[in-house]
C-alpha cells in the first residue's frame, strides 16, 4: 500500500503529473465515495443523537438517576428502590427504564382496585367521596317506584271507596263533600 499520491496543481499547466487515487480510479470516484461516507456519517450521528435523547446518559450513577427522578416525579420511595435494584441487574443501570417495568407490574385496573378493601376504605375515608357515594345511592332510591299502600294523607280507609253508578248519586256525594268543607 505504499502508493504515492501526487495531485495536479491547476497553476502548473502543461506539466503532466501521474496521479494515484488508491483504490479509486479517478477523482470523480473518490469524490463520490467521500460524499457517500459523509452522508452515512451524518445518518449515524443523527441516530446516535436520537438514541441519547430517548435513553439518556447511561454513564450516570444509580444514585444520581434516583435524585433526578425524585426531583422530576412524585414517586413512592419503595418503587424507586425496587427500580434501582432492577437497573443494576436488568437494564444496564438505566433506572428510568426499570421504573417503567416496576410501575407496569404494580398498576391495577379499576376493577381490581374496587375489589381491594384497603383501596375502598381509603376512598371512602375522604368526605367528598363518601358524600358522592351517599348522594348517588339516594338518587337511585328516589327512582324506585314504591307501591301505594295508603291513599293520600296516610289514612287507612275503613271501607272500600264508593263509586256512584248514576249522575244523581254523584251529585249527592258532591253535596256531602261541600257541606263538610263549609
Amino acid at each position: 500500500m505504499d502508493q504515492e499520491q501526487t495531485f495536479v496543481n491547476p497553476a502548473e499547466e502543461g506539466k503532466i503529473a501521474e496521479n494515484s487515487y488508491g483504490k479509486f480510479s479517478g477523482p470523480e470516484e473518490l469524490l463520490k465515495a467521500y460524499n457517500a461516507l459523509e452522508s452515512e456519517f451524518t445518518r449515524r450521528s443523527q441516530r446516535l443523537r436520537e438514541y441519547e435523547k430517548t435513553y439518556g446518559e447511561t454513564g450516570r450513577s444509580i444514585e444520581e438517576q434516583k435524585k433526578e427522578l425524585t426531583r422530576k416525579f412524585n414517586i413512592a420511595p419503595e418503587l424507586l428502590e425496587e427500580a434501582a435494584r432492577r437497573a443494576e441487574t436488568e437494564t444496564g443501570n438505566r433506572i428510568e427504564l426499570s421504573l417503567i417495568g416496576v410501575l407496569n407490574e404494580k398498576m391495577l385496573t379499576p376493577e381490581q382496585m374496587a375489589e381491594n378493601s384497603e383501596v375502598v376504605d381509603r376512598v371512602l375515608s375522604d368526605g367528598k367521596n363518601r358524600e358522592a357515594v351517599i348522594n348517588g345511592y339516594i338518587e337511585k332510591i328516589k327512582k324506585v317506584e314504591v307501591p301505594v299502600v295508603f291513599p293520600a294523607g296516610g289514612e287507612s280507609p275503613a271501607m272500600p271507596p264508593y263509586k256512584p253508578s248514576t249522575v244523581a248519586e254523584a251529585g249527592e256525594i258532591a253535596k256531602a263533600i261541600i257541606e263538610k268543607l263549609k
